[in-house]
């Protein structure tokens, strides 16, 4: 899901459930505004932030070129960097939770070599999304807004068709949490 739409309250949920999301030591750590931490492997932010830049973007500008994104998975040295970071996850056990939401621009990469992942998409209301990027980036509000709609087209339009996914309402989370 999109920045800033409860990707890391979900991942955390998945965590307690007893779903590893890797060694926490590596995880990103808390900060002012996201005091619970975000639940990412700074490795795989680090490498996607690599990855959106070869298809010239990044996590506030995505790839304006959807084939940008699949000719990545042509790349023999990024596949092999992914599969060594999957590769570590994995080691974890038959399940895991990886978030990053970049992820959300870099479906067509992930999903080639994840064939079998199970999709969970945190979803927030637009205008609460840009209202919260400009609180913590001073992003304008329309550029938050285009960039909700940046990330949302791109889950839409990418996630494997017959893949297990799974929408999680944030603003539901918060109003009813059982």
């Amino acid at each position: 899901g999109m920045h800033r739409s409860g990707t890391s309250m979900i991942a955390n949920m998945i965590n307690a459930l007893g779903v590893p999301a890797g060694d926490l030591s590596e995880l990103l750590p808390p900060s002012p505004t996201n005091k619970n931490g975000y639940w990412e492997s700074r490795r795989l932010v680090e490498f996607n932030d690599r990855l959106l830049t070869r298809a010239f973007g990044s996590w506030t500008v995505p790839p304006s070129a959807s084939a940008d994104v699949h000719a990545l998975v042509d790349d023999p040295e990024l596949i092999e960097e992914a599969s060594d970071l999957i590769q570590n996850m994995a080691a974890l056990g038959a399940f895991w939770v990886w978030k990053d939401p970049r992820i959300s621009l870099l479906l067509p990469f992930w999903s080639a070599l994840l064939p079998s992942a199970i999709y969970v998409i945190a979803v927030r209301h637009p205008a609460r999304v840009a209202h919260s990027l400009r609180s913590r980036d001073s992003f304008p509000m329309y550029a938050g807004v285009l960039l909700w709609q940046a990330y949302t087209l791109s889950i839409l339009r990418d996630l494997p068709p017959a893949s297990k996914r799974c929408f999680i309402i944030y603003e539901e989370i918060l109003s009813n949490p059982p």
